[in-house]
């Protein structure tokens, strides 16, 4: 553990995931629903409106994903992790580019794909149990999640910041 922050707790982590899961994909369920709804009203297929409505479901879960992804990308945050109060950063405290955010998101699929390494996804959030508290895919990509409120910029030691006015904080 570095000094100038304090790791976030698993189950502070695990509540990022399902805020940003729950945030990002009501829309598709409500459109799975409409789909639904749909076939069990229809005696011969499917009802137009139901068909259009799982489009549009399909589409705003996507559209909201990506929004979350450049979020995630350009402040290390995503909306759960906002919400948590987590900050995901370089294994060195730096603050994270976004090819090295894009990459932590990216690997658990890249690594799906390679025939029997990929099995190895399975057991990604299980590294988190770890002293490190740091899950496969952030060794991959050399970062780790700590406390929003805790962290300080390297750099900015003895210039009064603190966390919440460089921007990483709770709610803020």
């Amino acid at each position: 553990m570095m000094q100038n922050c304090v790791l976030a707790s698993r189950t502070r982590r695990l509540r990022a995931r399902l805020w940003d899961l729950a945030f990002c994909w009501w829309p598709g369920l409500l459109g799975w629903l409409a789909l639904a709804m749909g076939i069990s009203i229809s005696s011969d297929g499917l009802e137009d409106w139901s068909v259009w409505l799982f489009g549009l479901g399909m589409l705003a879960s996507a559209a909201l994903s990506l929004v979350n992804l450049f979020r995630f990308m350009s402040t290390g945050q995503s909306w759960g992790k906002k919400r948590m109060g987590v900050l995901v950063i370089s294994s060195t405290g730096q603050r994270m580019s976004a090819g090295g955010l894009l990459w932590r998101c990216a690997s658990p699929f890249v690594l799906s794909m390679v025939p029997l390494v990929g099995l190895i996804t399975y057991f990604d959030s299980l590294f988190i149990f770890s002293d490190s508290r740091r899950c496969l895919h952030d060794h991959l990509a050399s970062t780790q999640v700590v406390d929003a409120d805790s962290y300080v910029e390297p750099g900015a030691e003895g210039t009064g910041l603190n966390p919440s006015e460089i921007g990483f904080s709770r709610f803020g």
